[in-house]
């Protein structure tokens, strides 16, 4: 595949590449396909595992355009939570970079789930039902994430719903980037169940959330 002959959905892309490959995302905003059912719906989420950083498998948004991943979810308590980016289909995920978007009006902005060697850079989290980044993979890397408002739902009774980082994985990295203007917490590490040994957190801002 190349920039002549374009598919018309994220999803669609990422059924064409193999472990290595990058695919190029044109700017505009992506919504879920009409009679899709929406319970648990990623839109980036099926690319395959990568085989080490030099042979990472690449999703990032085209040089110069900035491209939108927009859920259903635009009223609090909407029902059929989806995902914007995510790393569990048909395996966990591991050396996989996903980069320069914008994920709104989602169940959960960004779960990495249980796998490794996971980077997302120079994305915007925004109106989020519930939280904003979330997982256990080892080896993540976040770098440069812009997240707030999420919590939508307001309900601290569910647990994962009051963080804009709720985060159990060790050898973790936070870089940059802000957390913000969101119900509960900007960051908490060590999520139940799970380790977080060896998490660095730098050049970073948490302001303006609730707690």
């Amino acid at each position: 595949q190349n920039i002549n002959t374009p598919k018309q959905t994220i999803r669609a892309g990422e059924q064409c590449l193999s472990p290595g490959d990058t695919l190029l995302v044109r700017g505009g905003t992506y919504k879920i396909p009409p009679g899709t059912p929406t319970q648990d719906y990623c839109f980036i989420c099926i690319l395959p595992s990568g085989t080490s950083w030099e042979n990472a498998t690449t999703v990032k948004g085209y040089p110069g355009e900035r491209p939108i991943i927009s859920g259903p979810n635009t009223q609090p308590h909407t029902p059929g939570h989806a995902y914007g980016i995510t790393f569990y289909s048909n395996g966990y995920k591991s050396y996989v970079i996903v980069e320069n978007f914008i994920v709104e009006w989602v169940g959960v902005g960004i779960d990495t789930q249980e796998g490794h060697h996971i980077r997302v850079k120079d994305i915007e989290v925004r109106n989020i039902q519930a939280g904003g980044v979330m997982g256990h993979a080892n080896y993540a890397e976040y770098i440069n994430l812009d997240v707030h408002d999420w919590g939508l739902q307001k309900d601290f009774s569910c647990g994962t719903c009051d963080h804009g980082y709720y985060y159990g994985g060790d050898n973790t990295l936070i870089e940059g980037g802000q957390q913000h203007d969101g119900y509960g917490y900007g960051i908490q590490l060590r999520a139940p169940g799970a380790s977080s040994n060896n998490a660095v957190i730098r050049s970073t801002r948490t302001y303006n959330n609730t707690l």
